[in-house]
């Protein structure tokens, strides 16, 4: 749980406060979120899509050329080290060693 946030600069304090409130709010138990915290991550992830979406309609066909352009500047970028992985399962690789 505290693998990508890592990226955020948070305390282990932090992390602790946050993480009690998680719990203490039914979201998060032995370690993993619960129903109740899947659907209000999920919930977020909604929100975020359809925030998102009015960029990718007005980007239209050239959505797919713009990936292709940023693509390879996001895998020189994390190779050199300037990001760790490319997303929260590599990030918790790079945590565990």
């Amino acid at each position: 749980m505290r693998t990508y946030v890592r990226s955020r600069a948070w305390s282990d304090a932090d992390l602790d406060a946050a993480e009690a409130r998680l719990i203490e709010g039914g979201l998060v138990a032995d370690g993993t979120l619960t129903a109740a915290g899947r659907a209000a991550r999920e919930a977020v992830e909604e929100v975020t899509d359809r925030g998102c979406q009015p960029i990718v309609d007005n980007l239209g066909h050239q959505l797919d050329e713009l990936i292709g352009l940023l693509r390879p500047w996001g895998e020189a970028i994390a190779a050199a080290g300037g990001y760790p992985g490319r997303g929260p399962h590599d990030l918790a690789g790079v945590a565990a060693r």
